[in-house]
């Protein structure tokens, strides 16, 4: 082996289980150079021969990975956490009455409170804070909480005049007097929660949440994030990303093709604005059978098919790739036909057009998503905080079929790992933990698979698998290095693993 005098970075010692037939070449070093992954050696094959300005990085008892990521992150959401009320774990209304108030008493007045994560369905009442109680608690403060899924919120009066919704608008549950309650879901709840959104970004700065957020990423051993944010977070993401320590890519929340050319991006669409529906524990997942606790109801479908078909249409036509948000099978049946009409009227090669969730799914639509070369968009987590069984009181047997991940995978159909992260953790591992402990036995896939959900598969949704999510000489350093070998962990302890060391773009951006 020949070495340059080019400034060399070498991880040495470490366990390299995922590098193609390492068992016969036993290499334990990583070697890093302008940002590439430049060999992978022995450590006693080349320490003599290391230039003198080389950085040397001891990485014995540590596991590398190709660099682990997520494909969906609400990433202005997960660095709001970092001043916002976390819901998660409160666990009755006078206990989130208290965290309120003890809030306002910090804020200046008419400071918004914003709280994430809410799980008021769990409260032994079941019911969200009224108006009155709200007030009680912060007089002078707007307030507004969102369900932990982010299909359900509450906004308090004085946060209500703030969003300023229409009278009839889809979503906001009214009293007996024709009055909003502050309780709102579908639509209404996707409204409120951009305007909100803006608001805190005002207050803290998107800035600070963007670093927040990054901060956390590389804590938990990702090295790309999909960012999929509103127009107004991405445009003030785009200029800060390259000064962030891991890759962030958009997904822009909108419908404006337009304006996100202008930015010069490639993608568009997601959640919020761009869902299609919403999910299961507040009946607005849409479905093709009607609710066993709710007979009235199948759930909504956010948006009238023919606009959504003319936007998919032309977004297709102008080159961009789409993602939406699509929990029920009425709505992956949805996203699936008109990726379809786009398709058939104007072929792609590779579009990678994604669906983001398919929580449940027609017999037929894994071959059609094949077909159509859909990337899916999955979130394994959402099966380890809700196991198949959850779903049992709302579809009846068709819990058995919820959440399918190897269904997918056996069938060839690419899959980008997420956590839809503030509903979810951020933490890759979790990921891959989930798909190997999958609540339903027949949807588990081995380790190896499963960290390729959560690293080629990210890289293969956006046209970067030739050079990253694989440990191969000329791609991307983009490295998870983890404190114990995930092959040899017992794998229901997977998501304990601790991260060793982060490195993106050839720089270590985290080490414990």
């Amino acid at each position: 082996m020949t070495l340059t005098s080019s400034p060399l970075l070498v991880l040495a010692g470490g366990l390299l289980p995922t590098l193609t037939n390492n068992s016969a070449n036993q290499a334990d070093c990583v070697l890093i150079r302008d940002g590439k992954l430049l060999s992978f050696e022995r450590w006693q094959d080349i320490k003599l021969e290391l230039p003198s300005n080389t950085q040397i990085k001891d990485i014995s008892g540590t596991s590398v990975l190709p660099g682990l990521g997520d494909a969906h992150v609400h990433f202005a959401a997960t660095g709001f956490l970092a001043t916002a009320l976390d819901c998660k774990g409160i666990k009755t209304v006078k206990e989130l009455l208290e965290r309120i108030a003890q809030i306002a008493r910090q804020k200046a007045p008419g400071e918004l409170i914003l709280g994430l994560r809410l799980e008021h369905l769990d409260f032994p009442s079941r019911r969200l804070p009224s108006l009155s109680e709200f007030e009680a608690v912060a007089p002078n403060n707007p307030v507004y909480l969102r369900h932990i899924t982010g299909h359900a919120s509450v906004a308090s009066r004085s946060a209500l005049k703030i969003i300023n919704f229409d009278p009839n608008q889809a979503g906001v549950q009214l009293d007996e007097n024709g009055e909003p309650t502050g309780s709102l879901i579908a639509q209404s709840t996707q409204i409120a929660t951009q305007r909100m959104y803006a608001l805190n970004a005002e207050q803290m700065g998107y800035e600070k949440a963007f670093r927040a957020a990054a901060q956390k990423a590389v804590q938990e051993g990702c090295t790309v994030v999909h960012a999929l944010d509103d127009l107004g977070a991405v445009t003030e993401l785009m200029p800060l990303e390259p000064t962030l320590p891991i890759r962030v890519m958009p997904y822009t929340q909108s419908f404006d093709i337009d304006a996100v050319q202008a930015l010069g991006l490639p993608r568009i669409g997601g959640c919020h604005g761009c869902a299609l529906d919403g999910d299961f524990d507040v009946h607005t997942a849409a479905l093709s059978q009607q609710y066993l606790d709710k007979p009235e109801s199948n759930g909504i479908l956010y948006h009238d098919h023919e606009p959504l078909l003319t936007f998919v249409f032309e977004a297709h036509k102008r080159g961009l790739q789409c993602a939406f948000h699509a929990v029920g099978d009425r709505a992956v049946e949805q996203a699936l036909s008109v990726y379809e009409y786009a398709q058939k009227h104007h072929p792609r090669t590779n579009a990678r057009h994604r669906i983001e969730h398919a929580q449940l799914i027609a017999p037929d639509h894994i071959a059609r998503v094949k077909r159509a070369g859909i990337v899916m968009g999955l979130q394994p987590a959402f099966n380890f905080q809700w196991h198949h069984q959850t779903y049992e009181k709302w579809v009846g047997e068709l819990s058995n079929t919820v959440d399918p991940v190897a269904s997918f995978h056996h069938q060839d159909v690419p899959i980008a790992g997420g956590s839809d992260s503030t509903v979810t953790d951020m933490k890759p591992l979790l990921g891959i933990h989930s798909v190997v402990n999958h609540s339903r036995e027949i949807e588990r896939l081995a380790v190896n698979h499963a960290i390729d959900i959560f690293s080629y598969g990210i890289a293969y949704s956006t046209h970067h698998e030739h050079h990253r999510g694989r440990l191969e000489p000329g791609f991307d350093a983009d490295l998870t290095l983890l404190q114990s070998n995930p092959f040899e962990t017992d794998p229901t302890a997977l998501k304990d693993i601790e991260i060793a060391m982060t490195v993106c773009r050839g720089t270590i951006v985290y080490e414990a």
